[in-house]
């Protein structure tokens, strides 16, 4: 079975902030490091640095992949469409 989870980087900087205050933090490392497949959504634009993100991300898992995307948000064209 292959564990996935999709989280947006506000939620996991905001969770590691958290677990860090509370003393959880090594526990929520550890399950962070049985997921098989992590997405981190909005990566560059929260750390606001490209270079400063690409070096997080190859800290978090050194053999992760790296997707890009190009375009208007999908997020954009559904609030057209609903409004």
């Amino acid at each position: 079975m292959v564990i996935r989870r999709f989280t947006r980087a506000q939620s996991l900087f905001r969770d590691l902030a958290m677990a860090r205050a509370d003393g959880s933090l090594r526990s929520l490392l550890s399950r962070l490091s049985r997921i098989d497949c992590l997405v981190i959504d909005d990566w560059h634009e929260q750390i606001g640095d490209p270079t400063l993100a690409d070096g997080i991300l190859d800290r978090l898992v050194h053999n992760a992949h790296r997707i890009e995307m190009r375009g208007d948000s999908m997020r954009k064209s559904r609030g057209k469409a609903n409004g």
